[in-house]
C-alpha cells in the first residue's frame, strides 16, 4: 500500500486519483464537524446575548452592572459573528461580505481587553 506522502516520482494515476479523494473526504468531513461546533456554540451564545438582554432589564440606568451586561452582550455578539462566518466556511451558513470601519473595530475589541485583561498590563498603540 502506498500513502499519498510516499508517493516517489514514479507516481501512478490512479494513486494520486486516490490521494486526491482522500485529501477532499477529509477535507469535507472537518468543515461538517466544524460547522456542528459552530452551530452548537451559536446556540450557546444565544442564550448567554438573551440572559444579558433579560438582565440589562433590571440593571439599573448608569451601574456597574449595565457596564458589565453590555460588554457581554458585545462579546458574545461578536463571537456570534465569527460563528456566523465559521458556518459560511463549512458551507452552512452565508458570508456576509461589507466595509468596516477598521478604527471602531479596533476601538471596540480594545475595551474588550481592557476590560478582561490585568490592569498592570500596559497596552501601546
Amino acid at each position: 500500500m502506498i500513502l499519498c506522502g510516499e508517493m516517489g516520482t514514479g507516481k501512478t494515476t490512479m494513486a494520486v486519483v486516490a490521494c486526491e479523494l482522500a485529501r477532499a473526504q477529509k477535507a469535507e468531513a472537518l468543515g461538517r464537524l466544524a460547522g456542528g461546533i459552530a452551530h452548537d456554540f451559536n446556540n450557546l451564545l444565544m442564550a448567554i446575548i438573551g440572559n444579558a438582554d433579560l438582565g440589562l432589564r433590571d440593571a439599573g440606568p448608569d451601574t456597574p452592572m449595565r457596564r458589565r451586561l453590555l460588554r457581554i452582550e458585545d462579546a458574545a455578539q461578536r463571537a456570534s459573528e465569527l460563528t456566523t462566518q465559521m458556518l459560511a466556511y463549512s458551507g452552512r451558513g452565508r458570508l456576509d461580505v461589507r466595509a468596516v470601519d477598521l478604527a471602531r473595530e479596533v476601538r471596540a475589541i480594545l475595551a474588550l481587553l481592557q476590560s478582561s485583561v490585568s490592569r498592570n498590563v500596559v497596552r501601546k498603540l
